[in-house]
Order: structure tokens, then sequence, then C-alpha cells
């Protein structure tokens, strides 16, 4: 069974690693792609060692930010910080969530990201202080 779990944890990992990859074509910038990828299969400093020190991205608007800018210019600039700590990133999600009327289906497909990955996001909004507070520090993963 320890085989199956190693051989299952290795497949994740290159998925992970063919996804930095893939936006490391697209040019995304280095916080985006860090927000993206599953941080329980690959660690920052693997994505990093990937892009390298000579990777130079393309700074642009996402979607969302680019079709809403006139609607909300103060909203846009908050989004533009990228979060730390899983709790600054629900919260974010949670703000794209309600202000752009649900449309997860956009969000997920702006922030490359995949629809269970936004939904455990949104859930931590949710838990108890106390439990937010584990997630932040990694002594509780996002997963339920």
């Amino acid at each position: 069974m320890a085989e199956t779990n190693q051989l299952l944890i290795n497949y994740y990992k290159k998925e992970e690693i063919k996804k930095v990859k893939k936006m490391m074509e697209e040019k995304l910038e280095v916080g985006e792609i860090l927000e993206s990828v599953n941080m329980e299969w690959i660690s920052k400093e693997e994505v990093l060692n990937i892009l390298g020190e000579d990777y130079e991205p393309v700074i642009k608007e996402s979607r969302i930010e680019h079709k809403h800018k006139n609607e909300n210019e103060n909203m846009i600039n908050t989004f533009s910080v990228t979060p730390n700590t899983p709790m600054e990133i629900a919260k974010k999600y949670k703000k794209y969530f309600e202000e752009y009327n649900q449309n997860r289906k956009e969000i997920c497909k702006d922030k490359n990201i995949s629809n269970g990955t936004f939904q455990k996001y949104l859930r931590l909004n949710y838990l108890i202080p106390e439990l937010q507070e584990l997630v932040n520090n990694k002594k509780l993963g996002i997963n339920p």
C-alpha cells in the first residue's frame, strides 16, 4: 500500500510540475503561478527552481480585472496584491465570488485553478477562527 501511495504522490507532483511549465510558457507572474499550484504536492522552492532566476513574466491584467476595470477600480487594486497565507487567498476568492455574481467558471479559468480547489478555499472562510489560524500556520491543510 505504501508503494501505491508513493506512486500517487509522484504522479500528482509531476502534474503540478507540468502545470508550472505550462504557466511559464504563458509568461504568468510568479505570484500567480505560486497561487495556482497545489502546495500539497510541490513546494514553493521547487516551483522557484523550475522557474529559474532568468524567468521574466509578462505583466498583464487578468481577464476578470480587465473586464470590470471601469466598474470598480478599488476592488481591482485589492486583488493585484499577491496573498501570502491560505486565509488571505480564501478571502480574496470569496470576494471575487461575491463581486462577480458567483461566476465560478470564469474565476477558475482566470486563476487557472480547478473548481475543487476554488471550493476548498471558499470553505475556509466558514471555519472558526481557531481553525483558520491553524490553516494559516500550516498545521492544518486546506483539505477537509
